[in-house]
C-alpha cells in the first residue's frame, strides 16, 4: 500500500484516489491499534494475544481482511461505484471507515478535551504568544515561525494527557504511545478528508488540499519508519 500511495500522492490530481487511500491508512491503523493495545491488556496480553499461534493466525487473518478489501473494490469496479451512489457507501472500506471514524472521534476528542482550550488558552496559550510577540519586536523569531510555534502549541494541549505516561510504568507508557502513533493521526486524518469532501461538494474544481497530501505523507513515514525498526527488531 505504500507504493501506491507515494504513487498518487507524487500525481496529486487523482482526486478520489488519493482519498481512498488515506481512508485505506486510517483503517489500517486501527487495526494495528486494536493489535497492539490487546498486547498491552494483563493475563490475556502475555498468555493469549502474545502466544505465537495466536500471533500467526492473527497475522493471516489481518493479510485475509486487507486482501478482502483491495478485491472487492477490483471486483465491483470504480465505474459501478460511480453510477450507483449507494453501491459506493456500501464499499467495504467506505462503510468500515464511516463506521468506526465516529468512536474514533468520540475517544480521541474525550481525551483531547482532558484539559479544555479554555484552560490551556489563558494558562499556557495566551501567556507564550506575548512573549513570542516580544521576540518578533525584537527581530528575534519571524511571524511566520511564531504562528508555527503557537500552531505547536496549540498541538500540544491534545497530547499532553498521553505525554504524562512517559513518566509512568511502562505498562502505562505503551498505552500512551499507541495512543499518539495511531489514535491523533487517524482522527486528524479523518477530519482532514471530511473537510476536504465537504469544500469538493462546494467546488466540483478545487484541488486536493494540502492537509490532505500532509496527512499522507505522514502515512508512508509512519509505515518507512515502521518496517525499517521492525525489521533490526
Amino acid at each position: 500500500p505504500t507504493t501506491p500511495t507515494l504513487n498518487y500522492l507524487l500525481n496529486n490530481e487523482h482526486e478520489a484516489a488519493t482519498r481512498y487511500w488515506l481512508r485505506y491508512w486510517v483503517v489500517y491503523a486501527l487495526i494495528q491499534s486494536v493489535g497492539t493495545l490487546a498486547t498491552m491488556v494483563p493475563v490475556f496480553g502475555n498468555f493469549v494475544a502474545q502466544h505465537p499461534y495466536v500471533l500467526h493466525i492473527c497475522c493471516e487473518l489481518k493479510l485475509l481482511f486487507f486482501i478482502w478489501l483491495f478485491a472487492m473494490e477490483k471486483m465491483i469496479g470504480s465505474v459501478v461505484v460511480q453510477e450507483d451512489a449507494l453501491m459506493a457507501k456500501a464499499m467495504p472500506l467506505n462503510l468500515i471507515h464511516d463506521y468506526i471514524t465516529p468512536l474514533l472521534l468520540e475517544f480521541e476528542a474525550v481525551v483531547a478535551e482532558s484539559v479544555s482550550e479554555k484552560t490551556w488558552t489563558s494558562l499556557v496559550h495566551s501567556k507564550a504568544q506575548r512573549v513570542l510577540e516580544v521576540f518578533v519586536m525584537l527581530k528575534m523569531i519571524s511571524d511566520d515561525r511564531k504562528d508555527w510555534l503557537l500552531h505547536f502549541l496549540g498541538e500540544g494541549r491534545t497530547l499532553l494527557l498521553p505525554s504524562l505516561s512517559l513518566f509512568m510504568p511502562s505498562f502505562i507508557t505503551r498505552f500512551g504511545v499507541a495512543y499518539v502513533q495511531f489514535i491523533v493521526p487517524s482522527a486528524k486524518s479523518t477530519r482532514a478528508l471530511a473537510q476536504a469532501k465537504k469544500r469538493s461538494k462546494q467546488d466540483k474544481n478545487m484541488e486536493i488540499e494540502d492537509v490532505v497530501l500532509l496527512h499522507l505523507q505522514y502515512w508512508i513515514i509512519h509505515c518507512l519508519v515502521n518496517g525499517f525498526l521492525g525489521y533490526f527488531s
